[in-house]
């Protein structure tokens, strides 16, 4: 079963994620919100792809890239709110 649907049976149930792995000692131990963002499917894909990424330059390149995106467009949300 994908993430997605137990995802989706969990909010229709109005229980947590890891509701339905309770036995996974490893998966309990996560917040939700670290398991609902990895039920996403493209965030999954990603962190697999990272993952196979052997080279440390890359991996640290698309790490900074990652970070500096995120500082560029919380500044620039920060600046518009700033402004109002």
């Amino acid at each position: 079963m994908r993430a997605s649907r137990i995802t989706q049976f969990a909010s229709a149930l109005e229980v947590p994620v890891h509701f339905f792995f309770e036995s996974v000692s490893d998966v309990t131990d996560l917040p939700d919100e670290l398991i609902a963002m990895l039920s996403d499917s493209k965030n999954a894909e990603m962190i697999l792809l990272f993952d196979r990424i052997e080279d440390a330059v890359v991996r640290d390149t698309i790490l900074e890239t990652a970070r500096s995106y995120h500082r560029v467009r919380n500044n620039s949300a920060t600046a518009i709110s700033d402004r109002a």
